[in-house]
């Protein structure tokens, strides 16, 4: 496979447009991704501090603060996932097709297609899902289960404080039901992948 640089050879602006378009692409991809083990660390951080603090003082009402916790910051890991998979389909269909028709050369940025083709398959969607949905989706019903009880059997001499455990426990679920079918929705996104483009270098 001839090196990206050999595209220097062919329309030198056209060329160096590519050139820089690809290493911004790969920038971001890269930035967005330690963006991502950033948001899984905070997560877990955070559900590690709360469920500490709400078993060790016997508060278990403090189980709902991982639900929005998690929805926050799941909510932008998904932005990020959806960004990688874009910049990863321009490379991998626009900018690959006017690569090869620049140096009538198919065979180059094959990788970035075979990475598109896989995130398509069965096995490269649980991958790419799947911690995602323990992690985020998991813990934040988990902790919806753990405070349902507490929230609902809540006693207090105020209306007021007595009702805001289970009208706040009711609003999280929603929360996690939209994050589910935000979750849902990139799933199938991604499944479907973007349309291939036929590469002709005749």
């Amino acid at each position: 496979m001839p090196p990206i640089d050999t595209l220097s050879n062919h329309t030198p602006i056209k060329s160096a447009i590519l050139i820089a378009e690809l290493t911004a692409l790969r920038n971001e991809i890269q930035y967005r991704s330690i963006a991502q083990h950033t948001l899984l660390n905070l997560t877990l951080t955070g559900v590690a501090a709360v469920s500490a603090f709400a078993l060790n003082n016997g508060r278990l009402l403090f189980f709902l603060l991982i639900p929005p916790l998690c929805f926050i910051l799941g909510t932008l890991h998904l932005d990020h996932a959806r960004s990688i998979e874009r910049a990863d389909n321009y490379i991998g269909g626009k900018l690959r097709q006017d690569a090869c028709d620049m140096v009538k050369d198919s065979t180059i940025l094959n990788w970035q297609q075979s990475v598109c083709a896989d995130q398509r398959t069965r096995i490269g969607r649980l991958i790419w899902s799947g911690p995602f949905f323990l992690l985020f989706i998991g813990l934040g019903c988990i902790s919806l289960f753990v405070s349902c009880f507490p929230a609902f059997t809540y006693q207090s001499a105020s209306n007021f404080v007595r009702w805001w455990p289970p009208v706040t426990w009711t609003g999280e679920v929603l929360l996690m039901l939209v994050l589910i079918g935000l979750w849902v929705k990139v799933k199938r996104t991604s499944a479907s992948g973007a349309p291939e483009k036929v590469i002709d270098i005749t």
